[in-house]
């Protein structure tokens, strides 16, 4: 699109005033025009003095200034409205306003926080702002402003863009209408073109030929180009004696560069554009399909623009072409089956076709697009496969549609993947959308998706132009789309440049080139890289390579710098940031979740850098508000942007006892009346009129609101006519008038009407009911928008049974159902059926505001509870951090209210401290043993979950929880303290606060103090849930020497997340980042006795590595694991440098090697190394054993046969999803055989993909190689977190890194030898002083290095260190013995981790004691919360997390377990793997689990509801219930077993377990126990050992154990209820005849796996299972095991057989129904 600029000045008079004469008048008249008489330019007493349009073009990025100047010559003040149209492809980036000597400036900000400050203008929930679309290709700006007597406003409007070239050309488009005269007018353009300028022209609409050339100037040479247009008054007038102005059209100026090369490439600043746009290449060959719309919705001057279209379009085919016709309604039609080529006859025929074709018949007819589209593919695909001459065409697919699919696939998702899959990549797709009634955003996505691009078709006379090739005899007119696709010259075109040179590249791949346009790719060069940069292009023309180079010539670009000073600074580096934000937009709009997030983020921040408005930034006018504080705003409109389903006037429909609502909206013109309520009983009736916008876009949706309320209660001769201005009461008799400004309430009969002020007023009718009217108003100024009124009714229970109107007849009860949800036109919101009053309607689930609370914001119900202050207070010194965050809280409720406290902290830190203060009483925690600990804590253990407050969260976080109830009118404080070690990464010091207060906080801060002895060199904070704008408003960061100081207070308004908000903005992160002086490479601080030395040496060479990837490709990887594996070990292959070495280690069921040595990273090895990733196929099963020893040997080969180089380093990297469950798959052994082969040499990484894996078994092999374990969270950014971690361990500096102190001079010291050092980390040592008096510290750290050893001393004066220490007093003190025993408690938690016996033991007590002593809460400790009596539980516990599951437990290992949702887990030890399966049946049902006839010993699980009879042997029976309230949905339902009967009739023993009691019977006598009570029973082989309110052990003499679990979920839970689980830890005594859902298991059986394939759930492979001589399928997935954790579990892998077990169980699972539990 070439560049346009429009603008108008539109003055508009309040008062009707004589004009004052204009100064001065012409002083000439080109030939052609007849002298004029001087004219009066006034109107209505207001002066154009000047109007200015100045261009400045520098290398296509065009930069536009429009200067106004503005005299009101009148005595009274006057309103002027600023009034320019702009291309829709530019981006604002500067205005400002000047009126009586006040300036007023436009601050960009992201559109959350302009929307806050713009708030009480936005209240319609639309744009209120100044920027609206205009037209095909422009949006229009407008400002009224009110300028004082005899005084002058100046406007100052600046957009820039990139000139895009069509048709051999660049144009500039600037509209022009100023509505009258103006004393000076100007238009200036420079263009200044590095390639030299080889055309340059320019014209007016509104002027002849003749006209032009004399009023235009024009003229350019070498590489400058100059347009000037100045007439003067009398030039401008229509006619010689009028008064109006003739100016008034298009102003286009065009303009090409010289193409004496094939590219052009222009470097500034670092930054590079660059231009390609060969000339003179014959024009290829096309294969061309049109898709083209026949529905019913064609018909007319659609369809027949469309044919004249496509028969100039066939008319000027190319005898080498080919083409297609495919027509799509209800059905699919083509014209002939496969593509022709474009001969005289076939061109004929097709055209006869074309004009034989209509929509005869089809009236009605549906849109079946996806098969439309769906047949031009593959025309095209066919071809190309079957005719190998049109395999060097070029192909192109072009669709014309008028509406949105109704027919087949109508799910938009779907017919995208649909399209996407069928294409492949091969050619592009260009969609045309006809008219306004279809989603142009669909058709874009599906357009971009596919290397094409939408376009709007307007419903026009000119339609056909639009479509078809179209050489209009006007220059300012353009030629049709598909002129601009009709001469392809290079297909797959690829601009490529040195790796290490560039960086942020825009798209640099094109399916294909037209003649006439050009290609512009931009991006950063790295510093000190411009030597090697070069611009290298490859494309393909008929089956050829093509092939050229760009070099730049440095000493030319200084030149051409200097001699286009005067055009346009950095003008390369934003067009760069141009294109970047565009391109960013356009690939936005293709993503969803959390990849739009991170693309909207990278787009809102480089549009706030450059300050640009886009579509996610807003530009408010700081400082200009009128009388009500309202301020204008100025908006990126978007292409069909729909409106805000706040702003028509819509209807709610409350329906309280389905918890739900219905909305409506009535779409009418400005000016019609609704009834909404009418009483016929009583004539009791309210009526709204609609008002419109005050200016509107021809085409566009008109959004209405209503803007007059009329009240009547003809009983009483009652009447109130409301409007945004004033309340009138009785108008028809002159009663009295009141504004929005009064404060009143009046009163006549029945009706009582009360007015506040500037908000709303409330009739209250008596005896019949009470009504609202909610005023909202928006900015004066707007052009557009104005102030309207909002209805509510607040009780009409009162109301006559008749009563009607669109509101009043959803007075009377009445209900509807809504079934078949399903996704709907817009992905964000989900369709239904709804059988509503006898008819079935298709409803949409969205939101609609209610401003009845808040006529501002619109609010919710809030419950009572105010969070008035939290405060995050961090303070660090010597890396270490110690965090207190604070919240207070108040219950204004009438009753006692539960407050809850969450807060996420680090996984990396500990909590030291919580207190808990109500009412002025303090409830401290106390940290303790966790044996202990718990031992205090079993009143509070309810639930059968984490019995504490702290669980993982996400992947760097815990969360903190708890909840105190708080008594009416009651405070509450809560206090939670941590520390942590920072860590350093990639050369920064991170400090990750997460902030989500849920609500607004009156006071909210975030403050930290940094203190580091070696001083601050960096500071930054940053935030993921605002932008830098509302970061520079609320945070403040500052440092000096060795301190540093950050502060984040958002006031209240700063925190909304939206105007009409009123929930919080504030929920992400908060994220610190600082680095520290590095003088000298390392640094020792000593206080108290204990010092810590740091040591990150800066400048090194990086060692060459030699890395062997081990990676997984078993079946669990297939799908997206495995394409993000590709996608990082591809980035990855990127950043290995020339001098390392590498391999790729395959596993699966096998083992398979890229090479049978490492090569080094040649480019060209990389580059077969890329070919080898991108072939990678996902197989079999996991063999982690062989894959990994497979890579140490071959590390350990090519060191012993001198293939990597002498000083390098090795490192294994393995990513794995999953268990080892083929070849050695024993966890220990495997530990073992890696130890071995590694033999300490080099350093292990293992990285876990996902969940389903054994964690603790991957950090334990790391850990004990020199390594460590990551996981990897299965996610959208997986391949970045795969390429992060490898960039931390990418450039390793030093190798065998030893620190060395003096000899008895020191003691307790942690960890001192490290196998890397890598660059952006640092190494940190911590110990004590044996001595506190010695004078001196000398410390050495010894490592080799890329060239040499290197030996690095620190020398420490103890006085000099007490006196640098003496001013951190602020910060807090100990911090070196607290980072001591923080580092010394992590690193022996570490190595207890693969420690054993006596050594384990050991190192336990020694955490322990450290842990308790310095009051952490870690692995082995747990702080105890005790609360207020009122509490249902008084204590609380906090434990820390792990990452893998509890290594401690209270039951033995068994093979069969029955728990939760009714599953059952077979686990077979011998093939280590398990089955399980699910019964789905009825609450109340009670199945067989155990049943042995001749051992006598029968265990059930019993149904309510039947009789039993009693049946030999022992028998374990369960009960089954559901949830508190049941699912209406048998698939998502959940059931459980809620009683468990054990009877042996021989002992004349049962037990009946409940989540209530236990009921033991010995024959007759009965005993009842809760589950409070702690007891063992014992009688003659009997044993029955009750766990108090934790599990139940029963034994039946040596040989049959079973363990009973109780779950217990929080007593006010709505939906689910306590529950049991029931595992068999011991059945070898157990007899033959043994069965039950679970006893037919305790007999040997076999199954075999095979066929491992992806199934419906991408995360879970499905595969074929013999078993009992049955074939199913099976789907891999995992059911919990409570042994060791009745909290939270522990997952085991497992088949999972559907359809209840069937094929598994014996018989069906129907037969397992017994009718009672004993």
């Amino acid at each position: 699109m070439g560049l346009r600029g429009l603008f108008c000045l539109c003055l508009v008079s309040l008062l009707a005033l004589q004009a004052v004469p204009a100064q001065g008048s012409p002083t000439g008249s080109p030939k052609g025009i007849k002298n004029r008489q001087p004219v009066d330019t006034s109107v209505d007493g207001v002066v154009i003095r000047s109007l200015k349009v100045n261009c400045k073009v520098t290398s296509r990025f065009a930069h536009y200034v429009i200067t106004s100047q503005v005299v009101n010559s009148a005595n009274e003040a006057k309103e002027v409205a600023f009034d320019v149209e702009i291309p829709r492809t530019a981006f604002i980036s500067d205005f400002a306003i000047t009126a009586d000597e006040n300036t007023f400036v436009g601050d960009i900000k992201d559109k959350v926080t302009a929307w806050k400050q713009y708030r009480k203008a936005a209240i319609s929930g639309e744009n209120a702002g100044l920027v609206r679309a205009s037209g095909r290709t422009m949006e229009q700006f407008a400002i009224h402003i009110t300028v004082g007597p005899r005084s002058k406003a100046t406007f100052r409007l600046t957009y820039e863009e990139v000139l895009r070239r069509r048709f051999m050309q660049y144009d500039i488009i600037i509209k022009v209408k100023p509505k009258q005269l103006v004393q000076h007018f100007e238009i200036d353009v420079d263009i200044f073109e590095p390639q030299g300028i080889s055309k340059l022209d320019a014209q007016a609409s509104f002027l002849s030929k003749e006209q032009a050339a004399q009023l235009i100037k024009k003229s350019f040479s070498g590489k400058k180009g100059h347009v000037l247009f100045r007439p003067t008054v009398g030039q401008q007038q229509s006619c010689p004696s009028c008064s109006t102005t003739l100016l008034k059209g298009d102003f286009k100026v065009t303009y090409d560069v010289n193409r004496d090369k094939l590219c052009d490439l222009l470097v500034t600043n670092n930054h590079f554009a660059h231009f390609f746009a060969p000339q003179n290449l014959t024009k290829l060959n096309k294969n061309v399909v049109f898709v083209i719309d026949i529905s019913s919705s064609m018909e007319g001057q659609k369809l027949k623009q469309t044919k004249e279209a496509l028969l100039k379009i066939l008319g000027d085919m190319r005898p080498g072409d080919y083409f297609n016709l495919v027509l799509f309604g209800s059905a699919v039609v083509s014209w002939r089956d496969s593509l022709v080529q474009a001969t005289a006859a076939n061109l004929d025929a097709a055209q006869n076709f074309v004009r034989r074709f209509s929509l005869a018949g089809c009236k009605g007819r549906a849109t079946n697009m996806n098969d439309g589209l769906l047949q031009g593919i593959e025309i095209l695909n066919k071809a190309q496969g079957s005719l190998p001459e049109l395999s060097n065409h070029a192909s192109i697919l072009i669709m014309l549609t008028d509406g949105e699919p109704t027919e087949g696939v109508t799910d938009r998702s779907q017919i995208l993947k649909n399209v996407r899959k069928a294409i492949q990549g091969r050619f592009p797709l260009y969609n045309l959308g006809f008219g306004h009634n279809l989603d142009l955003n669909f058709l874009e996505v599906m357009s971009l998706e596919n290397n094409g691009r939408a376009q709007r078709i307007y419903e026009d006379h000119d339609a056909t132009q639009q479509l078809q090739v179209f050489s209009s005899p006007s220059p300012l007119m353009h030629s049709g789309f598909y002129d601009q696709v009709a001469n392809p010259l290079l297909t797959d075109v690829e601009l490529l440049y040195p790796q290490d040179t560039v960086s942020a590249l825009t798209q640099h791949h094109h399916k294909q080139y037209y003649e006439g346009s050009e290609i512009m790719v931009a991006g950063r060069i790295a510093d000190h890289k411009l030597s090697s940069f070069k611009g290298d292009v490859r494309a393909y023309r008929e089956g050829q390579e093509f092939k050229t180079t760009c070099l730049v010539d440095e000493e030319e670009m200084k030149k051409l710098l200097q001699e286009r000073g005067h055009i346009l600074e950095n003008h390369v580096e934003r067009l760069w940031a141009y294109l970047t934000i565009q391109e960013l937009l356009d690939k936005r709009m293709k993503l969803k979740g959390e990849e739009k997030a991170n693309v909207s983020a990278k787009a809102l921040k480089m549009s706030m850098d450059y300050q640009f408005v886009t579509p996610l930034t807003s530009m408010t006018i700081r400082g200009m508000a009128d009388q009500d504080g309202h301020e204008p705003i100025i908006d990126k409109p978007l292409e069909d942007s729909p409106p805000l389903v706040d702003t028509d006037p819509h209807f709610i429909i409350h329906v309280p006892q389905k918890k739900d609502a219905l909305c409506f909206n009535i779409n009418e013109e400005p000016g019609v009346v609704l009834n909404l309520v009418q009483d016929p009983d009583t004539g009791f009736s309210v009526n709204g009129q609609l008002i419109g916008k005050e200016a509107r876009s021809p085409g566009q949706h008109e959004a209405t609101y209503f803007g007059r309320l009329g009240i009547a209660n003809p009983a009483t001769g009652f009447q109130l006519e409301v409007t945004p201005q004033n309340i009138t009461l009785n108008p028809g008799s002159g009663g009295p008038v009141f504004s929005w400004r009064d404060q009143a309430s009046l009163r006549q009969d029945e009706v009582v009407v009360t007015i506040n002020r500037k908000r709303n007023l409330v009739v209250s009718v008596e005896d019949r009911g009470t009504f609202e009217v909610v005023l909202h108003r928006v900015w004066k100024g707007s052009a557009v928008h104005q102030d309207f009124l909002g209805f509510y009714v607040l009780d009409s229970h009162r109301m006559s049974a008749r009563t009607h109107g669109l509101l009043g007849q959803f007075f009377h009860p009445f209900d509807y159902q809504v079934s078949d949800l399903h996704p709907g036109t817009d992905p964000t919101k989900t369709d239904a059926t709804m059988v509503v009053k006898n008819r079935r309607l298709t409803v949409t689930r969205g939101l609609q505001k209610d401003y009845s609370k808040d006529p501002r914001h619109g609010t919710e119900v809030v419950n009572g509870i105010e969070v008035y202050s939290t405060k995050i207070t961090c303070k660090v010194t010597s890396r270490f951090a110690h965090n207190v965050v604070t919240t207070r809280a108040v219950n204004h409720a009438d009753t006692a209210k539960e407050v809850s406290f969450n807060v996420e902290l680090p996984k990396t830190a500990f909590i030291t401290n919580f207190t808990l203060t109500i009412d002025g009483v303090t409830y401290p925690g106390n940290v303790k043993e966790k044996e202990v600990a718990k031992k205090q804590y079993e009143k509070a253990v309810s639930q059968g979950k984490t019995a504490g407050l702290v669980k993982a969260s996400g992947r760097k976080l815990e969360k903190f929880t708890v909840s105190v109830n708080v008594a009416s009118g009651s405070k509450v404080t809560f206090e939670l303290t941590y520390e942590e070690l920072l860590k350093r990464h990639k050369g920064k010091y991170e400090m990750y606060l997460k902030v989500q207060p849920k609500q607004l906080v009156k006071h909210f801060e975030i403050k930290a103090d940094i203190f580091e002895p070696q001083g601050i060199s960096t500071l930054d904070a940053e935030a993921s849930f605002i932008t830098n704008d509302l970061l520079g408003s609320a945070l403040t960061k500052s440092f000096s020497g060795k301190k540093g100081h950050v502060s984040f207070k958002p006031s209240l308004d700063q925190q909304r997340s939206c105007p009409t908000c009123t929930d919080s903005l504030l929920k992400g992160d908060f994220i610190i980042t600082y680095d520290v002086n590095r003088e000298s490479p390392a640094n020792v601080q000593i206080v108290s006795g204990y010092f810590v030395h740091f040591f990150a040496p800066q400048g090194l060479p990086v060692v060459p590595k030699n890395v062997v990837f081990v990676i997984d490709i078993s079946g669990s990887m297939h799908g997206r694991k495995m394409e993000q594996t590709k996608d990082a070990l591809l980035k990855i292959l990127e950043d290995m440098k020339e001098d390392d070495y590498l391999n790729f280690i395959l596993f699966s069921g096998s083992v398979t090697t890229w090479k049978d040595s490492l090569v080094q990273a040649t480019p060209e090895n990389i580059q077969e190394a890329r070919k080898f990733v991108m072939n990678i196929h996902d197989q079999g099963l996991t063999n982690i054993n062989d894959g990994l020893l497979r890579g140490i040997s071959m590390l350990n080969k090519a060191r012993e046969e001198h293939i990597v180089p002498e000083r390098s380093t090795s490192i294994v990297i393995m990513l794995t999803d999953g268990d080892a469950n083929t070849g050695e798959s024993r966890p220990e052994k495997i530990q073992e055989n890696v130890r071995n082969a590694i033999g300490g040499k080099f350093p292990l990484y293992n990285l876990g993909f996902g969940n389903n894996l054994n964690y603790n078994f991957l950090e334990s092999m790391a850990l004990e190689n020199h390594g460590l374990a990551r996981r990897i969270y299965e996610d959208s950014d997986a391949n970045l977190q795969l390429q992060g971690f490898y960039e931390e361990v990418a450039n390793p500096l030093l190798t065998d890194v030893e620190v060395e102190y003096p000899k008895n001079a020191i003691q307790d010291l942690t960890q001192n030898t490290y196998q890397h050092f890598y660059d952006g980390s640092e190494i940190v040592v911590a110990g004590r002083l044996a001595d506190e008096d010695i004078n001196n510290f000398k410390a050495d750290v010894k490592g080799y290095g890329a060239i040499n050893d290197l030996t690095f001393t620190e020398e420490v004066d103890m006085k000099e260190m007490e006196k640098a220490l003496q001013e951190r007093d602020y910060i807090f003190g100990d911090y070196i013995e607290r980072l001591w025993a923080y580092l010394t408690i992590k690193q022996l938690l570490e190595k207890r981790k693969n420690a054993h016996g006596k050594e384990k033991e050991n190192l336990t007590a020694q955490a322990l004691d450290l842990s308790l002593k310095y009051h952490f809460v870690t692995p082995l400790t747990s702080m105890v919360v005790t609360k207020p009596e009122d509490n249902e539980n008084q204590m609380d516990i906090a434990d820390k997390p792990g990452e893998g599951p509890m290594d401690a437990g209270v039951i033995p290992s068994m093979a069969y377990q029955m728990d939760g949702d009714p599953h059952f887990i077979i686990q077979l030890p011998e093939k280590d793997d398990a089955i399980c399966f699910n019964i789905d049946e009825d609450p109340g049902t009670v199945l067989r689990l155990i049943q042995d006839p001749v051992t006598d010993y029968i265990l059930q699980g019993a149904v309510q509801g039947y009789r039993l009879t009693k049946s030999p042997g022992l028998t374990v029976n369960g009960q089954i219930i559901g949830e508190k309230r049941d699912s209406l949905n048998s698939q998502t339902r959940k059931t459980y077993f809620g009683k468990l009967g054990i009877a042996s009739t021989q002992m004349d023993f049962r037990i009946e377990v409940t989540p209530a009691k236990i009921t033991l019977w010995n024959g007759v006598a009965q005993s009842t126990f809760s589950w409070l009570d702690t007891v063992k029973v014992t009688q003659d082989g009997l044993s029955v050992t009750i766990n108090r309110k934790k599990n139940i052990v029963v034994s039946f003499g040596d040989g049959v154990t079973f363990v009973v679990i109780l779950h217990q979920v929080w007593k006010k839970e709505p939906v689910h209820q306590d529950f049991l689980g029931f595992y068999v830890v011991d059945s070898r005594r157990m007899s033959a005849q043994t069965h039950g859902l679970l006893g037919q298991f305790f007999h040997p059986f076999d199954f075999e796996v095979s066929d491992i394939h992806p199934g419906s759930d991408p995360t879970k492979p499905d595969a074929t299972m013999v078993v009992k001589n049955h074939w199913l399928t099976v789907t891999r997935g995992s059911q919990k095991d409570y042994r060791k954790d009745i909290s939270v579990g522990t997952k085991v892998a497992c088949w999972f057989v559907h359809n209840n077990g069937q094929g598994l169980i014996d018989g069906v699972h129907s037969d397992y129904i017994v009718p009672d539990l004993f």
